[in-house]
C-alpha cells in the first residue's frame, strides 16, 4: 500500500474546504452573531434590571422613610393637639370655676341682704304684735 496523491484527493480536500468556508461565512458566522447579539441583549436586559430592580428599592425605602417620619410628626402633632386641647379644656374649667365661686358670693350675699331686710322686718312685726299683745292685755 502506497500513498500517492492523486487528483482526486487534491479535489475533497479543496471541495472540503469550499464547503467548510462557504458553510462557515454563510451558516456559522451569522449564527455565531445572533448568538452573541442575544447574549449581550440579554446581558444589557440583566444590567438593566439589575439597575431598575436597585433604582426601584431605593426609592421604595425612602418612601418608606418618608412615610415614617410623616408617621412621627402626625403622632407628635396630635399630641401636641391634645395638650393644647388638655390645656385650653383646663382653663375653661378654671375660668368656669371662678366664675361660679364669684356668682356663688354674689348669691351668699343677696341672700344675707334678704335674710336681713327678712329679719328686720320680723323684728319690726315682733315688735308690733308685742305692742299689740301688751295693748289688748292692758286694755282687758
Amino acid at each position: 500500500m502506497t500513498l500517492t496523491l492523486d487528483g482526486s484527493l487534491i479535489a475533497i480536500f479543496f471541495i472540503f474546504w469550499l464547503t467548510f468556508l462557504l458553510l462557515k461565512k454563510l451558516y456559522f458566522d451569522p449564527y455565531r452573531r445572533v448568538i452573541e447579539e442575544r447574549e449581550s441583549f440579554l446581558a444589557e436586559r440583566e444590567e438593566r434590571y439589575a439597575r431598575a430592580t436597585s433604582s426601584f428599592e431605593e426609592k421604595i425605602q425612602i418612601i418608606k422613610d418618608e412615610l415614617e417620619r410623616a408617621r412621627r410628626e402626625a403622632l407628635e402633632e396630635v399630641d401636641k393637639i391634645r395638650k393644647e386641647a388638655e390645656r385650653a379644656r383646663e382653663e375653661k374649667l378654671q375660668a368656669l370655676r371662678e366664675a361660679l365661686a364669684r356668682e356663688e358670693e354674689r348669691f351668699k350675699e343677696k341672700i344675707q341682704g334678704e335674710l336681713r331686710k327678712t329679719k328686720e322686718s320680723l323684728k319690726e312685726r315682733i315688735e308690733w304684735i308685742a305692742e299689740e299683745i301688751e295693748k289688748k292685755l292692758l286694755s282687758w
